[in-house]
């Protein structure tokens, strides 16, 4: 922008011409006053102008003072300081009236007073007293002269301000006419100018005739203003200003001769006859305009009329006419005006016409009439209301017959729709979805339609009335009287505040109970009539929420999703995983487009993919791309891209984005596979042809792959390639896989390779199905075989003579067995004899206690029969103790080898019996749980019994050789859906780690003279004879052993499931 463009320029020399002009005229008036300042009028000038364009322009008003005096031929120094005196004043008192916030507008006579007294008054005295200090520096003045001086310029310059601003102010803020207060403001300012200009003329004693003459020229201009902007009133206004023109004189000692009352009375004269001639033109003219001006108002109303207008004399004769009365009678109203009915119409209509106009000014009133006749123009029949209206003068005499037509066609036709309409509503209503029920009078139910039955299952006969309804509709009494609430206040504000539709959300039950939330519209048909319809929005409430959470799963949603404008491109909306993937935020994607974040797409190959879809040539587009996030990383993406065009707004493009980093580096690392590997992959496509075939078919077969890729795979089956012997095995198996889609693994065949060798391959091929189990892919894979098929050679001969070898060492390892198994039983004899040794010393102890007692009784002579007898069953018992424990010691070692179903208590009680002297003398505590009475299982009871003496030997040595003071053992019988379980635990420290590895191996063992076999033959026995399990575990107290056995037969068919150990 230029510093001092042409405006600029303007304002500075209208300003400066501005305030030079009121300058020379300041000092034209001092001269008619012997030089005397009497008015400053640029005081006036820049007071206005500064409350017009502010406290700014007081540099343009000092420039122009000082370049007016510097143009006067003054000095510099007093110039600027005589500028600057003079636009303080200005400064000052626009100061003050900003204070007070003055309107520069003088919208009424107190804006006037305030500027008299602050902008005049207040300012002109401080800036006089400042200019005369100036003058007193610069001219040295006594205090005499300065008095003189100060009341000479505070008069001037406020009679400056007085006579100058407010008439700037007035002519810059109403330009077009003002009010009544404002034109007699303006008055008083020419009257004071006026007097003033006369006062001039009153002093001059050397130009009389010139001053005369100037005064009559301010009197007839004063005069002739006066009485155009006062009116008539400006006659006696003009007497007033010769009064007050005489009267100074009298006080300027000028007398009243008779050439001076025969100068005025000439004047005033010609004053009053060119103020008539001036009022009675503009009078005229005025209501000359005013007369046009209301005619054309009319003739605007009449012909904006829809109705025809006419207007007749007392012959019948047309008159005048507005223009939907030339429309229908397709007439200008030139070629109407003069004419009669006859000559516009047939004449039975004119005839018609002509009757209906006589009967009106027969009657002297308005005559009312319907009528129907043709269209000249539309050619339709029309129905027309016409008022025929007499008009007579003040006299009573006929002046004019006012025709007025309305074209009620419409109106006809809309009440014959209007009944037709009532019947179709009545069909409509009764056939709409809505359900709907009319309440009339004191609330009872005048109607209700079939929807209203439908919906709520109620009959007219079950809601007779509102209460009813409600009673019905809402059984809770609380919930039922805030509903009648809610209606009522409905219907309170349909009729006070006359709303046509009101509605609120409640929930209402229908006749069998079932909850529907509807939205209650209150209607008023009429004054005691209401309109109630109830819109079931309970399908609509849930398909809300679903839309709800259907919006914020998408926007929660981990894959990428963009809705972008068609034509923009400008993204509208972006979900969280997008904007928390890309870096950005929403505010910032919606000043981009999607070529912002696909660095491989330029505009041009954009608007190449997408324009399929704007053509509908695709439903949409699938492709992968790569996406740069607002940090500059980039990964790769897979879009799913789609055109959505809704009917009511702009279309748009769904994009539904998925990050593939991790599915890429999976696809490099499989190509780094399917490179390493030595087999040839392949695949093939929905149409049987071949899409893909890995670099390894060169090194294996020495084959191209591009020279097969896109063959179909049945002429490459049947070609010569695969040899004649397992070619249709292999077609059969392809066809299979086909119809139904059963893969093909490891099928050997024989392929040529490019040297014409055949070569074994094992082809293996699995279909790829969409939801649908339609074929979409077939992957296969090629082995080679001709190192396995060479290496099955040696193997087949290799297993001939390892088969030989086998069955010599299996035969030396029966024996062995047998062997082992027979040192164990030898083992477990040697240690129930010591059992029974154990169980036998205290028997035989006791009887021998029992002989010696008798012999003593003998000797002594104190033997009786009852002593005797006594001493005899004594010892039978014993003796019977000790037969059953032969007895015990014989099935310990009974070797049956059918499972029966034996109770397990049993098997475990009788064993610990053997144990039970053993036991006591090495101070363990044996404790024995069966958590549930008679748990049955299939064993051999031989057997078992020689797994659990061997488990407690074991738990009895372990305590033994910790030396535990109390030792425990504890043998608990449990049971499962298919286990009867056996656990034997003790308090001996447990198993050492190192121990694990070798617990079941035959030979070993950690007691110093133990053989290794006892825990071999205990596995071997439960899990091969008894088809069982043996699990082992350290507890906190030591070693837990838990044999499994199987409770039902047959259970070597059943999968081993480890059970819950406790």
């Amino acid at each position: 922008m230029k510093l001092f463009n042409t405006r600029f320029c303007l304002d500075i020399l209208s300003i400066f011409g501005l305030y030079f002009f009121f300058v020379k005229l300041s000092d034209l008036f001092a001269g008619t006053f012997a030089n005397q300042e009497m008015i400053w009028f640029p005081s006036g000038f820049a007071l206005a102008y500064m409350l017009i364009r502010g406290a700014s322009s007081a540099v343009l008003i000092v420039c122009s003072a000082f370049v007016t005096h510097i143009v006067s031929g003054a000095d510099i120094i007093p110039s600027l300081f005589w500028a600057l005196g003079n636009t303080l004043e200005p400064l000052l008192g626009l100061a003050l009236l900003r204070r007070i916030n003055f309107d520069p507008r003088l919208v009424d006579i107190k804006s006037y007073y305030v500027l008299l007294i602050f902008g005049a008054g207040v300012a002109s005295i401080c800036a006089a007293s400042l200019n005369i200090l100036v003058w007193i520096v610069l001219n040295g003045l006594t205090l005499e002269e300065y008095g003189a001086w100060a009341s000479s310029t505070w008069l001037s310059h406020t009679l400056g301000i007085m006579l100058l601003t407010p008439l700037i102010l007035i002519f810059y803020y109403q330009r077009h006419g003002f009010t009544l207060k404002q034109r007699k403001l303006e008055f008083v300012l020419f009257l004071l100018l006026t007097l003033i200009l006369e006062r001039l003329s009153a002093f001059s004693l050397t130009q009389h005739w010139q001053t005369a003459q100037f005064e009559s020229f301010w009197m007839f201009l004063l005069m002739i203003f006066t009485a155009l902007r006062l009116g008539r009133h400006g006659v006696s206004i003009g007497l007033l200003i010769i009064v007050l023109s005489c009267g100074l004189r009298v006080e300027s000692h000028h007398p009243i001769d008779l050439s001076y009352l025969d100068f005025w009375l000439h004047h005033m004269a010609l004053v009053i006859c060119s103020m008539t001639l001036a009022i009675a033109l503009y009078e005229q003219r005025f209501t000359e305009k005013k007369f046009d001006s209301e005619a054309i108002k009319y003739k605007t109303l009449v012909n904006m009329l829809p109705d025809m207008v006419w207007l007749k004399d007392p012959q019948l004769n047309y008159l005048a006419c507005n223009q939907a009365f030339e429309r229908f009678l397709q007439n200008s109203c030139d070629s109407i005006i003069g004419k009669n009915d006859h000559a516009l119409f047939e004449k039975w209509l004119a005839d018609h016409y002509r009757e209906s106009d006589q009967r009106t000014l027969t009657m002297r009133e308005p005559l009312f009439l319907q009528e129907q006749l043709q269209h000249r123009e539309q050619g339709d029949e029309r129905h027309l209301e016409i008022v025929k209206t007499p008009i007579f003068g003040t006299d009573g005499k006929l002046i004019s017959l006012l025709g007025v037509a309305r074209d009620v066609t419409d109106f006809v036709n809309t009440s014959n729709e209007l009944k037709a309409s009532e019947a179709r509503a009545h069909a409509i209503i009764e056939a709409t979805p809505v359900p709907m029920a009319l309440s009339g009078d004191r609330g009872r139910i005048l109607y209700v339609n079939p929807a209203f039955k439908r919906t709520f299952g109620y009959d007219p006969s079950d809601v007779q009335t509102v209460d009813d309804w409600w009673a019905r509709a809402i059984p809770d009494e609380a919930k039922r009287q805030e509903a009648i609430g809610k209606w009522r206040n409905l219907l309170n504000r349909t009729e006070f505040e006359h709303s046509d539709v009101i509605d609120r959300e409640i929930s209402i039950q229908d006749k069998s109970a079932a909850t529907h939330q509807v939205l209650l519209t209150v209607s008023r048909v009429n004054r005691n009539d209401c309109l109630m319809v109830l819109f079931d929005i309970t399908e609509h409430k849930r398909l809300r929420k679903n839309n709800s959470r259907f919006y914020r799963s998408i926007a929660a949603s981990i894959n990428e999703i963009y809705i972008f404008e068609a034509e923009s491109l400008r993204f509208s909306f972006v979900n969280a995983g997008a904007l928390a993937n890309l870096g950005y935020s929403m505010a910032e994607l919606k000043k981009i487009t999607p070529l912002d974040i696909k660095p491989a797409y330029s505009l041009t190959d954009f608007n190449r993919l997408i324009e399929p879809l704007k053509r509908h040539e695709k439903p949409g587009q699938l492709f992968e791309t790569v996406h740069r996030r607002k940090d500059g990383s980039l990964y790769d993406v897979e879009v799913h891209l789609q055109l959505f065009e809704p009917i009511d707004e702009p279309p748009y493009f769904l994009a539904i984005v998925l990050d593939i980093t991790e599915i890429k580096q999976l696809e490099a690392k499989m190509s780094t596979l399917v490179d390493a590997v030595n087999a040839i992959i392949w695949s093939i496509d929905a149409d049987l042809r071949i899409d893909y075939v890995s670099q390894q078919a060169l090194q294996i077969l020495g084959f191209d792959t591009t020279a097969i890729i896109g063959k179909p795979i049945i002429s490459v089956l049947e070609s010569d390639r695969f040899h004649a012997a397992e070619r249709p095995v292999l077609l059969k198996a392809f066809q299979e896989l086909l119809e139904k889609h059963v893969p093909i693994k490891n099928l050997e065949h024989r392929i040529k390779d490019a040297n014409d060798q055949w070569k074994w391959m094992a082809v293996s091929m699995t279909p790829i199905l969409d939801a649908n189990h339609a074929l979409q892919k077939i992957v296969g894979v090629v082995h080679d075989l001709s190192l396995q098929k060479r290496a099955e050679e040696q193997l087949r001969s290799l297993n001939s003579e390892l088969d030989r070898r086998v069955r010599q060492e299996v035969f030396a390892n029966r024996k062995k067995d047998l062997l082992l198994q027979q040192q164990n039983r030898m083992a477990a004899l040697g240690e129930m004899i010591g059992n029974i040794a154990h169980q036998w010393r205290q028997p035989l102890n006791a009887l021998a206690i029992i002989l010696m007692d008798l012999e003593d009784a003998f000797v002594h002579g104190e033997a009786t029969a009852e002593t005797i007898r006594h001493s005899i069953d004594r010892s039978n018992e014993l003796l019977s103790k000790m037969s059953s424990t032969i007895d015990d010691f014989r099935n310990f070692f009974k070797n049956d080898k059918t499972l029966e179903k034996t109770e397990i208590s049993q098997v475990v009680t009788e064993t610990l019996g053997l144990l039970e002297a053993t036991l006591t003398l090495s101070h363990i505590q044996l404790h024995v749980t069966e958590k549930i009475p008679g748990i049955t299982g299939y064993i051999h009871a031989g057997e078992l019994s020689q797994a659990i003496l061997c488990l407690i030997n074991n738990a009895k040595d372990q305590i033994v050789k910790k030396q535990m003071v109390q030792g425990l053992i504890y043998v608990e019988i449990d049971t499962d859906d298919d286990w009867c379980i056996i656990r034997v635990e003790d308090n001996g420290g447990g198993i050492a780690e190192h121990d694990w590895p070798k617990l079941f191996d035959p030979y070993f063992t950690t007691k110093p003279q133990g053989s290794g076999l006892g825990l071999y033959i205990t596995k071997l026995t439960v899990e091969q004879s008894m088809h069982g399990r043996v699990l082992v575990e350290n507890t906190d107290l030591g070693a837990r052993f838990s044999l499994f056995l199987p409770k039902h037969p047959n259970m070597e068919l059943f999968r081993w499931t480890e059970p819950n150990n406790p």
